[in-house]
């Protein structure tokens, strides 16, 4: 007799959601790695990875880690953004149940890394590494709360109502 190995919903989301994160920060990790090898084939590889993380991230070579010398596809902040949802994420496959926090909790914990952002955007002052780190991490963790929350919601509710009335001319 087979057993089936059954998960709710909710459980299936973080899955995949977990998978998907692992995949995309493992590609942001093994790029400088592929870049520090000799053979010109994996120097190719790392190239495309650079250009195809290039839409989510400015890569700006002193805002980013580096791995045998050669910088991620990511900037430090997008590095750790993607590392907060996945860390979210793992929190939330082991456990059974998934709720909304508070608006307050989500704006407060997302406070930081827009003030952190503005303030660096508008040149106030240039910011270190570990609060851009921090700032991010913080930063994913609440939007990726959010996005699993809503994709493990079964009940989609219509945001607008239309309400037909008779057109009195």
């Amino acid at each position: 007799m087979k057993s089936r190995i059954f998960l709710s919903f909710h459980k299936k989301v973080t899955l995949i959601t977990f998978i998907g994160l692992s995949l995309w920060i493992a590609g942001i990790v093994i790029t400088p790695i592929l870049a520090n090898r000799e053979e010109i084939f994996f120097q190719k590889i790392a190239s495309f990875m650079h250009f195809f993380y290039q839409p989510v991230c400015h890569q700006i070579a002193n805002r980013s880690f580096l791995i045998d010398g050669f910088t991620m596809t990511v900037c430090v902040r997008c590095f750790a953004f993607y590392f907060g949802g996945l860390f979210i994420t793992i929190f939330y496959l082991f456990k059974d149940k998934m709720q909304m926090w508070s608006i307050s909790t989500y704006i407060l914990l997302a406070l930081p890394a827009l003030f952190d952002f503005l303030i660096e955007k508008f040149r106030l002052y240039s910011n270190i590494t570990e609060l851009r780190f921090l700032t991010g991490l913080l930063f994913g963790a609440v939007l990726f709360h959010l996005l699993l929350v809503s994709l493990s919601t079964k009940k989609v509710k219509p945001v607008l109502h239309h309400s037909k009335t008779p057109n009195t001319q």
